[in-house]
């Protein structure tokens, strides 16, 4: 999950902070188990 020029976190941490943000700052329930990876993620 690319955040800005030079910071990238991995899978994840990038799982808890999406999660986080739809639930707690924008009150969307959301469960990150059944989403797909992104494809720039694959090899």
């Amino acid at each position: 999950m690319p955040l800005g020029p030079s910071i990238v976190i991995h899978a994840p941490t990038g799982a808890i902070l999406w999660q986080f943000a739809e639930v707690a700052l924008k009150g969307r329930d959301l469960r990150v188990a059944g989403v797909a990876q992104p494809h720039w993620t694959r090899r």
